[in-house]
């Protein structure tokens, strides 16, 4: 659970400061409406970018999951 949470924080985190250095270069204009537009024509991305990183964290903690149970069942 802490790999899934952590994995999502740090695509939040990913989202926040992209976005802000988009609408720092200008292509939404300077104001508090550029800022909310740049992230609000953002949030698609940012559904195809949590569904990816939710199904790399499943896979990694299958992986993670079979290696530890091998290494149960080999006596390490």
């Amino acid at each position: 659970l802490s790999r899934i949470s952590g994995a999502l924080i740090g695509a939040i985190i990913f989202f926040t400061i992209t976005n802000f250095g988009v609408w720092s270069l200008g292509f939404y204009g300077y104001s508090l409406r550029g800022l909310l537009e740049c992230y609000t024509l953002a949030i698609p991305f940012f559904g195809y970018t949590l569904i990816s990183t939710l199904m790399f964290v499943i896979i990694i903690e299958i992986i993670i999951k079979i290696t530890k149970t091998k290494l149960i069942y080999q006596g390490f």
